[in-house]
């Protein structure tokens, strides 16, 4: 059973805001607008980015079952011939390829997520660490 985005990781970063994987953060209390404005244009670009993901692994794999799909409607003409095992377990071994393929590409995806998560968070406390420091 594939993993979804939605699935629930609290974390909380240094700058004490709860960080759930799959869901949008509270944006922190930074005094200068220009920082604001780029959180907020980096988190907008962010969830983008994720659901353009989300799309592009759920359209391939359609895709890519439909061939198969098309693929078996081809090759009924064979269903009474010696040729129909074969071109049956052909199928089969590219159905489960595509399923393999796609939760592999959805785990790597999400393993990067949390990656990226951590690289975040201590992005931010370094900016917070700094705002502070010009105030």
């Amino acid at each position: 059973m594939p993993r979804t985005a939605s699935k629930i990781s609290a974390r909380t970063a240094g700058n004490g805001h709860a960080k759930q994987r799959g869901k949008p953060a509270a944006a922190p209390a930074y005094q200068s607008p220009l920082m604001k404005l780029l959180y907020e244009l980096t988190e907008m670009s962010y969830s983008a980015a994720k659901k353009l993901t989300i799309y592009s692994l759920a359209a391939t794999e359609s895709f890519a079952k439909g061939v198969i799909e098309m693929q078996r409607w081809a090759s009924d003409w064979a269903k009474d011939t010696p040729v129909a095992p074969l071109l049956e377990e052909q199928q089969n071994i590219a159905r489960e390829f595509v399923e393999q393929s796609v939760d592999v590409a959805r785990r790597l995806w999400l393993l990067q997520l949390e990656r990226e998560e951590e690289v975040t968070e201590r992005a931010e406390e370094e900016m917070v660490q700094l705002a502070r420091a010009q105030a």
